[in-house]
């Protein structure tokens, strides 16, 4: 059985759903961002209860196809990123036919009518928050952060941290440092109207 959860979005939360999953002697193969693989089906009262108990943690079981899909493809784009060691060289639309074993154009127009954020804007959207998240570190130079997150170049890097936050990476490192949780990246969007 497949149990698909949103707003998993670390390794964090892998530890809080299998922490649940003990609690309720459910046996598991897998968990992964998104989804966890059970051994045997689960009876609907403990469902129920992992319902409950994810909700307090800010996470969600998710039943209907749409939103499962917009889950996975969030969970696509933190694995691209987040759990790699090395730059990614794949385009992430052939990460995404290949992770999902689904058409990418199929992909694209149903995170598009759930989110109402293209898969572009929304990976932007996370590059950026990501950038935010290395400044801060402060481990690695602009040129080294534009690398790690695909970007073209410095300057293009640069002039999309900008169109989005309205100011520059260096600006941004030395002003008030604002992070966007990941699970919000949506709403934000919305709210601002970013094209």
């Amino acid at each position: 059985m497949i149990i698909n959860i949103k707003n998993m979005v670390s390794l964090r939360c892998i530890l809080k759903v299998k922490e649940e999953l003990y609690k309720l002697d459910i046996n598991f193969h897998q968990v992964r961002l998104g989804e966890v693989i059970t051994v045997f089906q689960v009876d609907k009262a403990r469902i129920n209860l992992l319902k409950e108990t994810l909700l307090n943690s800010g996470l969600e079981i998710v039943e209907d196809k749409k939103p499962i899909l917009v889950e996975k493809v969030k969970a696509c784009v933190v694995e691209y990123f987040d759990f790699s060691k090395e730059v990614p060289l794949a385009k992430f639309s052939d990460y995404l036919r290949e992770e999902l074993k689904l058409n990418y154009n199929y992909i694209a127009n149903v995170f598009s009518e759930m989110t109402g954020l293209t898969i572009g804007k929304y990976l932007l959207l996370y590059k950026i928050e990501k950038a935010k998240e290395m400044i801060s570190y402060g481990e690695m130079n602009f040129t080294e952060i534009a690398y790690k997150l695909n970007f073209s170049s410095i300057a293009h890097f640069s002039n999309s941290f900008k169109s989005i936050y309205g100011n520059t990476p260096s600006e941004y490192k030395c002003g008030e440092k604002m992070r966007i949780k990941v699970e919000n990246l949506v709403q934000f969007a919305n709210k601002q109207e970013i094209d």
